[in-house]
């Protein structure tokens, strides 16, 4: 049955089993870490809520081509399994739903869950390096308007006018030059 109810929680991205609670397939976005320069693939997420929902009508149909009975036999025969589990979780503290996670009994009837991280292992993060290729153009956002690489490296590398600094250094130097040669003079 643990087999049956991992492969309907994957295919249909949900599973509610009666008295303990619901799960849920959440896909985790694919994130980047800029410092360290790696890209973390997106991840299917078991994420588990308290609400006791009834199962489905698609799992007692599910549940019964799998089993090879009617559909009443299928529904019985998982109000079996859930009575169980439930005495197995309240008689243990905590059960293992293989390939979905453990389930811990907290209070009387509260659990948490903590799903099983396996699938991380099929997709492994990516270093990324950063490619900078010269010469290559490509449209750059300038303001408003676009203009291509090519352009924007024209407009950067022309000429700015060179300010002659010297210029007004050298007239104070000969003013200060004059004012001395009168003052020795005068004196």
């Amino acid at each position: 049955m643990y087999n049956f109810l991992y492969q309907y929680l994957i295919f249909n991205k949900k599973l509610s089993i009666p008295g303990i609670g619901s799960f849920i397939v959440e896909n985790k976005n694919a994130t980047l870490n800029f410092v360290d320069k790696i890209i973390y693939p997106p991840l299917p997420v078991i994420n588990y809520t308290a609400e006791k929902l009834p199962a489905d009508k698609n799992f007692f149909t599910s549940l019964s081509r799998q089993l090879n009975v009617d559909e009443t036999s299928a529904e019985n025969k998982f109000n079996e399994f859930t009575s169980s589990f439930t005495h197995q979780i309240s008689q243990n503290g905590s059960i293992t739903l293989p390939g979905i996670g453990i389930l811990t009994k907290q209070f009387y009837s509260t659990f948490t869950f903590e799903p099983q991280q396996n699938i991380q292992t099929l997709f492994p993060e990516i270093h990324a390096e950063r490619v900078v290729r010269k010469n290559a153009e490509h449209t750059v956002l300038v303001g408003e308007s676009e203009k291509t690489s090519v352009q924007m490296q024209e407009f950067l590398q022309e000429e700015t006018p060179v300010k002659k600094w010297w210029v007004p250094a050298a007239v104070l130097a000969v003013i200060g030059v004059a004012a001395l040669i009168l003052y020795y003079a005068a004196h």
